[in-house]
């Protein structure tokens, strides 16, 4: 019997892919592309949340936010990618059509009861 709930919780734990932890913070608006296209689901993403987590959903999306973009490349995304960087004059790159978004914002609302309205 012992031998079954140690398998049950070891099946339970997720090992941390440290190789994936360690692509954030991302830098360049290339590194968005290229994690958009290494995330082939959620679950990727959920790795992330473990490690970080947070106390609410609007803390958990502030620390994932904070974790996933550097300052740097923060301040040439917009949800909406309407308007220009005011360093490089480039477009502003789009965010809210990214799996990375939406599988952070549905763990988020998952996780503390959340709908898309709150």
């Amino acid at each position: 019997m012992e031998k079954k709930i140690t398998e049950k919780a070891v099946q339970e734990t997720q090992p941390i892919d440290d190789e994936f932890i360690c692509l954030f913070p991302l830098t360049l608006v290339d590194d968005i592309t290229n994690i958009e296209i290494k995330m082939s689901n959620s679950e990727d993403f959920k790795i992330l949340y473990d490690v970080i987590g947070g106390t609410d959903s609007k803390n958990l999306v502030k620390r994932l936010l904070e974790r996933i973009f550097s300052n740097e490349l923060a301040k040439r995304c917009l949800w909406t990618g309407f308007g220009r960087d005011h360093y490089t004059i480039e477009n502003n790159f789009k965010l809210k059509d990214l799996k990375l978004m939406r599988y952070m914002l549905d763990i988020a609302r998952a996780k503390f009861n959340r709908t898309e309205s709150d």
